[in-house]
């Protein structure tokens, strides 16, 4: 009995959804996996100079480097990114309105959540980096201009650290050859003041 009403309601529902849909602009994301691997060097030859349990801290700071304001503006600038909210917003504002498009998700591994159920001490080396847009090309071309970003950053710190690593095992080497040569000159001196009664000298002697 009610089947006009059900097909009107049906109807005018199908017509909104469809000018709704219309009528609101496109929205895309593009996101990128970034990985970062903590410093590999033998436990045995030196401590390392980054410790895994550092790692979080430091995706923290690089993160905060990469959104920094000179950083995005240079973007914004190169790409010609909000030009209609550049002629209506200050620049701030805009830096402000791109920040919000952004989003960094850490990655977690499903096997690393099963086996420590209920623990949040496993370290997070993997993470996305999003960025939404009207446009799918410009959501494409800012994603992979802040991954690159960001492992231009990531190349320069591991570029330092492989630096200051060369430097104290150099240092450690010169002091080790000092310390031999300083070793083997008491060597010499203790021989030089007991000819003959060196434990060398026990067969002869007998």
């Amino acid at each position: 009995r009610r089947r006009g009403a059900m097909a009107v309601i049906a109807g005018a529902v199908f017509l909104v959804s469809i000018v709704t849909a219309a009528v609101l602009p496109n929205r895309y994301e593009a996101w990128t996996t970034l990985l970062v691997e903590p410093q590999s060097i033998s436990k045995g030859l030196i401590e390392p100079t980054l410790a895994e349990s550092e790692l979080e801290g430091r995706l923290h700071l690089m993160t905060m480097q990469i959104l920094s304001r000179g950083r995005l503006s240079r973007i914004i600038t190169e790409l010609d990114l909000y030009p209609e909210e550049s002629n209506e917003m200050t620049r701030e504002e805009v830096i402000s309105l791109m920040r919000s498009h952004i989003r960094v998700e850490p990655v977690v591994p499903e096997l690393a959540v099963a086996g420590r159920r209920g623990q949040a001490d496993f370290e997070i080396n993997t993470f996305r980096l999003f960025f939404r847009s009207e446009s799918a090309d410009i959501a494409s071309a800012v994603a992979n201009r802040l991954a690159n970003d960001f492992i231009e950053e990531h190349l320069k710190e591991r570029v330092q650290i492989s630096g200051d690593t060369s430097e104290f095992i150099g240092a450690e080497l010169e002091r080790l050859s000092t310390r031999i040569a300083e070793v083997e000159g008491q060597i010499a001196a203790v021989k030089d003041a007991n000819p003959g009664r060196l434990p060398e000298d026990l067969d002869t002697n007998q």
